[in-house]
């Protein structure tokens, strides 16, 4: 009878111990901290477009707690501010975000993970092209902390349908550089 107690007391021990490791956050694999406020750094970004010039300020105050990582996205647009509130679950369960705070009609489905350090979001959205749909868009943003953990650039990345009409069969790509500087 002993040796049964003593048996289930270490299966339950050892079940236990299992669950603990299983229940591991990502913050408890020491990834980059993102939390605060950051601040657009214009002169280090390259948005790709012309539209940069347009968008005198911006912000985003990030939290992450588990696996949400959420981000109120603020611009200021010709005197006019506007913001978005997005979240990303690190899981991989994919999300439904209205991330433009001056087009809150364009929705986007996203999936986000962990590559080490860098959060990582990949994404479609619908193309048009003189008012016709052409074809899905593939997009992805890499979210990156310096060393230091004082600046956070997020590297975008966007490929282009053929019907865009860049030189290569597959299409083109874009990219972009979004610098924030965090506000202490």
């Amino acid at each position: 009878m002993k040796t049964t107690a003593a048996f289930f007391f270490l299966m339950f021990v050892f079940n236990i111990s299992a669950a603990a490791q299983e229940k591991k956050t990502d913050q408890s694999l020491n990834r980059a901290n993102f939390n605060g406020t950051w601040i657009f750094d214009g002169k280090k970004s390259n948005l790709g477009d012309p539209l940069q010039a347009l968008y005198q300020e911006r912000m985003l105050v990030i939290s992450y707690t588990g696996q949400e990582f959420k981000i109120v996205k603020t611009q200021i647009q010709l005197g006019e501010t506007r913001s978005a509130n997005l979240v990303f679950y690190t899981d991989d369960r994919g999300e439904k975000n209205r991330p433009y705070p001056f087009n809150q009609l364009f929705e986007i489905r996203s999936q986000t993970v962990w590559e080490k350090d860098v959060l990582v979001r990949s994404y479609k959205i619908k193309a048009y092209l003189d008012g016709k749909e052409v074809d899905d868009v593939e997009a992805s943003e890499e979210y990156k902390l310096s060393d230091e953990g004082k600046t956070l650039i997020i590297y975008g990345r966007t490929k282009f349908p053929k019907e865009f009409g860049f030189k290569n069969s597959e299409g083109g790509f874009g990219k972009s550089k979004i610098v924030y500087r965090k506000k202490e």
